[in-house]
């Protein structure tokens, strides 16, 4: 599973399934908080795997 998959779900559920999000007032506020948590968890977890992941060694040189 990538990080763009839930992206993707939810375009096409607007789109294709016309699917609506009805919510009022603080509601709307307590969306705006997750969404930005969401956002944040979703860049920290693709950082980590960056650094995780083992750079290419290029051809020629030994590690």
């Amino acid at each position: 599973m990538t990080v763009g998959e839930p992206v993707v779900a939810v375009l096409v559920g607007i789109t294709v399934l016309r699917e609506q999000l009805r919510a009022d007032g603080a509601e709307w506020a307590l969306i705006a908080v997750l969404v930005v948590v969401m956002v944040t968890a979703t860049v920290a977890l693709a950082r980590s795997a960056a650094v995780a992941s083992p750079q290419p060694v290029p051809a020629g040189r030994s590690a």
